[in-house]
């Protein structure tokens, strides 16, 4: 996308000025005030937007309360408190966590079951590894049992640390009826919820105007369904509309990570896209900042005094981090599909080790593996992977957002029925399947 002039044209309908409280813009002709976007705020004005701004939540940001463990909601929950007034959600946000809390606390509530299964399929390996090193070194059936017991024993403690780590204490059947982390969210959200958009359809037209034409936030979205397409937008324009109203600096807490929300220069997220900085001004008069949901309790913890542990610190990086690598997954997920069914061939998720997808191609079949990395991928990267595909009936084809080293490329071209397709879900369909098929036949020319 091409840099924006100084005058950024706004993209959106302003809000009336009879609606606003009033706030002039500042009419110096500085670089901070000509493109605010481009700047990140210096920490005065950090405090004016967690001490005396709007601090408003996404959906995900919010579904953290049921993620994190124990300790770290209660913490998260405090800092919330302390907004008092202050803190407001959008109604579709407030309509989103609704509908989707109890996939949310199914995820949490089979987290445990999900990471034991794994690691005893590990374990599994690792003891059929020991038996066959045994046998083919001459080992006792004793030596072999005394070593396979030692794995043994290492499973467990995993298993049962993990467990005690993570104590969900929610199931869907009961959170149906009693879900004690929902009425916490409901007495704290208590007359922060904004309104609905008083005229759904020209906001779902308008924003679909804007994810066509590429118009920040939403257009990262626009291989979902339409109704969730347009989700981002709704919530921003019903954050414009409020900000306009109270004309208080607006610190939107949210993980995401994608392009049409966050700017990335050089591999690096550097704050929110300039567009939404000019556009909440244009709109509303006041400036505009994202933070995650660590930023947030750091923010908290600095200017607002609440207790904030680095163990919750270190929980929400690992959760924005997980959040972001979910939702990279789960668009490479749905974009191939799409592509498979368009080619008609049968595709499905997989079960055995690091394979994700499994499809019937009419070249045979494909065992595809999905990575998302955001640096280039090593040759140990690439070592490991190689040496954790089971034994599987049809070739394997690894799938990257990201290259490769040299040394990397040139171990996986030497691998017997394994290929890489370098590929993103906006290149489309007809793209992934043209190059999954030229990738195909070259693994089955070496073959040969």
């Amino acid at each position: 996308m091409s840099e924006p002039t100084a005058s950024i044209p706004f993209v959106g309908r302003k809000i009336p000025e009879s609606e606003r409280i009033g706030s002039e813009n500042s009419a110096a002709n500085s670089l901070r005030s000509l493109f605010p976007g481009y700047f990140l705020p210096r920490d005065d004005e950090l405090r004016s937007f967690i001490a005396e701004g709007m601090v408003a939540f996404d959906t995900n940001a919010l579904f953290d309360i049921y993620r994190f463990n124990r300790q770290a909601r209660s913490e998260f929950v405090a800092a919330l408190r302390l907004l008092g007034e202050r803190l407001w959600i959008p109604h579709r946000v407030a309509h989103e966590i609704l509908e989707r809390r109890l996939a949310v606390i199914r995820e949490c509530a089979e987290a445990n079951r999900s990471f034991d299964g794994e690691i005893q399929k590990l374990f599994d390996a690792i003891s059929q590894r020991i038996r066959g090193f045994g046998n083919r070194r001459g080992l006792t059936e004793e030596q072999i049992s005394s070593l396979q017991a030692v794995a043994d024993r290492a499973y467990k403690e995993i298993s049962s640390q993990a467990s005690g780590f993570f104590d969900f204490d929610l199931t869907v059947d009961g959170a149906v009826r009693d879900d004690k982390i929902l009425a916490e969210l409901e007495s704290i959200l208590d007359g922060k919820v904004g309104p609905p958009l008083e005229d759904l359809k020209l906001e779902e037209a308008e924003g679909a105007r804007r994810i066509a034409e590429k118009i920040p936030p939403g257009y990262a979205d626009h291989k979902k369904d339409p109704e969730q397409a347009i989700g981002d937008y709704l919530v921003w324009r019903q954050l414009l509309i409020e900000a306009a109203r109270r004309a208080k600096p607006v610190l939107l807490v949210t993980n995401e990570q994608k392009p049409d929300w966050v700017r990335e220069v050089l591999g690096r997220k550097v704050g929110p896209r300039p567009e939404l900085v000019a556009e909440m001004l244009n709109v509303a008069g006041v400036p505009f900042r994202m933070a995650t949901v660590k930023s947030f309790l750091l923010l908290a913890q600095k200017h607002l005094g609440a207790e904030v542990s680095p163990t919750t610190v270190s929980q929400a990086q690992q959760l924005s981090v997980w959040n972001y690598y979910s939702s990279i997954v789960s668009s490479y997920f749905s974009s191939m599909r799409a592509a498979f069914d368009a080619a008609g061939w049968p595709v499905y998720e997989s079960q055995a080790g690091p394979i994700d997808l499994v499809v019937e191609t009419q070249l045979g079949t494909v065992n595809i593996i999905i990575v998302y990395k955001q640096t280039p991928m090593s040759e140990d990267a690439i070592r490991t992977l190689l040496a954790r595909v089971p034994s599987v009936r049809g070739h394997v084809v690894l799938t990257s957002n990201t290259t490769m080293t040299d040394a990397a490329y040139r171990l996986l071209m030497m691998a017997t029925g394994i290929g890489f397709v370098q590929w993103t879900p906006d290149d489309g369909s007809e793209i992934l399947c043209r190059r999954l098929i030229d990738e195909l036949r070259r693994i089955s020319a070496t073959e040969d």
